[in-house]
This record gives structure tokens, C-alpha cells and sequence, in this order.
């Protein structure tokens, strides 16, 4: 059996190499001498309506692309594939509220610094209808399609928002009328533990041809530990008294427990929670059963546990003594 030397090998390898170069360069040299030659393509360029008079919008939208025939040196046309920076210009400077537009190979805008393209002809479509409304703008809420779980022993300690809340959009009067809010695009969070930031697209209905002035928003939920924490003496207030009456209340403090974002409830002080009996209420109802006071809390906290759940009014009415409703 016959052995190749290293030396050999090494040979074999390096006449591989000078092959691989010389196939190398022939390539270059053929793709240098096709690309200096003129042809023929078809391509889809972009449709694009310029010049619309101030206040004004399309009642409809253009076609996205118009299909045309080019010639030109490869070099450019292999440019023009890769840049994809021409198209079809539709000036509507001259049009005051409906016209059909010819389409002309005139209309092309040729790439910029590509090389020598030249229209031939526009293969389809033949022209272009163009409609002009008066141009209407509204401001409407954006409204989080999210839904957010959370983990257990966490809670969303404030309610989901969106910024910008809102934004402006554009368009016929007909098109702005339809849309009242508009939605973000929909996703799911699940066993959420902290707070979070997102960018979400804002979703445009389907059958709705409008512009936005934004088309990104920054989503935000503040998620934090589920935390117990109990409050006592508590005032209880009176709303709605006469002023020619002094009313108190009896017992005149309040204990309850609250539940919450451990962030929320960590500074959370008596004067946060709102306590308070409305007299125009309590006088409709009878005196001996008691009257339930309205509890107010900061939003994302939760209270129980109320003690008491009743309350009696003493009443003082000019020079005579305080006497309880009971």
C-alpha cells in the first residue's frame, strides 16, 4: 500500500489553494463584465402621494406598490435590489377634491447615486383615483389590553398604566368619528412578583384607516408584596351637619385592618385613612340601630375588620346639652 509523504500532502493542499483563488477571481472578473451590462427588470416600487394641501387627507389610501419595468447597467439594477430606495411619486398639489391620476414612468423617482436607471414603462396599476377630505384630528384614551396574574402572596398595588394616555389621531371626519379609544396590543403576564416596565404597539382597528401620533406606548404596573397591617384610633368625622348644630360621634375612634403593597403600607399614616358619618344620611335612619360609617382608603389598599361597625350622633342645638341618638 502507497503512503503520502507530509511533505506530499502539504503539495496537494497547496495547489487546492492556488485553484480555489484562480476560481475566485475568474467569478469576479465574470460578475465585473455581466454587471456593466444593460437589462431589463420588473420590480414593485412604493406608491407615494406627496405635496397633499394643507388641512387636507386622502379619503382613501393608495395602493402600497405600483409594478414597473426598469433598464440599466446590472451593477444598478443589483443596487436598486439591495437599497430599494426608488419609487412612484403622486404629486397631489394640484388637486382641490378628486382626480384620477395617470400613472407615467415621469412619476419614477430613480435611487440616489445607483448608477443610470431609466423607466420603461408602468405595467400596473395604469393610474391612481385621488380623493381629498378635509383633514380631522381627535384626542382618545389608550386603554392596556393586558391581562396581568399575579404571583401568590403579591398584588398590582396600583391599577395598569399607559404612557402617553393618550394620543391624537388624524384623518377623514368619517375615519376619527369610529374610534372613541384605542387598545394596545394584547398580551399576558403571569406570577408577577415585581414591577415592570413594557413597550407596547398601539393596535389600529382593521376597518379603520386613520394616522396616530404615536404608535408606541411605555406600559407600567406597580406589583409589590401583600401586607396585613392593622390601625386604631382613627377619628371619625361628621359631614353634612347644620350649621347651627354640633354634632359628635360616639365612640369617636375607629380600629381596622388594612391590606395592601407592603411599599404602601410601610407610610401609610392615620391621616391617609377617611373615616366620616354623613348626618343628612344618618338622620333618615333610625337612631337606635346605629349608623355605619364610609371608609375611604388610598387606592390599591383594602380594609376589614371595622371596629366598631356602629356609631351613635350627639347632637348639641344652641344652650342645650349634647343628647345621644341612640
Amino acid at each position: 500500500m502507497k503512503r503520502f509523504s507530509s511533505l506530499g500532502f502539504l503539495g496537494v493542499l497547496e495547489n487546492w489553494r492556488v485553484k480555489l483563488a484562480s476560481i475566485l477571481i475568474a467569478i469576479l472578473f465574470w460578475f465585473a463584465v455581466v454587471t456593466e451590462g444593460d437589462f431589463e427588470y420588473e420590480v414593485e416600487l412604493p406608491l407615494v402621494a406627496t405635496d397633499i394641501p394643507r388641512g387636507k387627507t386622502l379619503i382613501q389610501p393608495l395602493p402600497e406598490t405600483a409594478r414597473v419595468r426598469l433598464e440599466g447597467k446590472g451593477k444598478a439594477m443589483l443596487a436598486l435590489l439591495f437599497y430599494r430606495d426608488a419609487r412612484v411619486i403622486i404629486d397631489c398639489s394640484g388637486i382641490h377634491r378628486s382626480r384620477r391620476l395617470a400613472i407615467t414612468p415621469q412619476m419614477i423617482e430613480p435611487p440616489r447615486r445607483r448608477g443610470a436607471i431609466f423607466a420603461r414603462e408602468i405595467l400596473s396599476p395604469d393610474s391612481v383615483w385621488i380623493g381629498l377630505s378635509p383633514l380631522k384630528t381627535k384626542r382618545v384614551p389608550v386603554i392596556p389590553a393586558v391581562t396581568l396574574h399575579t404571583m401568590a402572596g403579591y398584588i398590582l398595588a396600583a391599577p395598569m398604566s399607559v404612557r402617553p394616555d393618550s394620543i391624537i389621531v388624524e384623518g377623514t371626519e368619517e375615519e376619527v368619528r369610529k374610534v372613541d379609544r384605542l387598545l394596545t396590543e394584547a398580551q399576558t403576564f403571569s406570577d408577577v412578583r415585581s414591577s415592570f416596565q413594557r413597550r407596547l404597539k398601539v393596535s389600529v382597528p382593521h376597518d379603520v384607516s386613520i394616522k396616530l401620533s404615536a404608535e408606541i406606548v411605555e406600559f407600567a404596573v406597580d406589583v409589590q408584596k401583600l401586607v396585613e397591617r392593622t390601625l386604631e384610633e382613627i377619628p371619625v368625622e361628621v359631614k353634612n351637619a347644620p350649621a347651627s348644630m354640633q354634632v359628635s360621634v360616639v365612640p369617636s375612634t375607629v380600629k381596622l385592618k388594612l391590606e395592601g403593597g407592603e411599599k404602601i403600607l410601610l407610610g401609610l399614616r392615620r391621616e391617609d385613612v377617611h373615616v366620616y358619618i354623613d348626618y343628612e344620611r344618618a338622620s333618615r335612619e333610625p337612631a337606635n340601630l346605629g349608623h355605619a360609617a364610609y371608609i375611604s382608603v388610598p387606592e390599591g389598599v383594602r380594609y376589614s375588620d371595622v371596629t366598631p361597625e356602629k356609631f351613635t350622633l350627639a347632637v348639641e342645638r344652641a344652650s342645650l346639652h349634647a343628647t345621644p341618638r341612640h
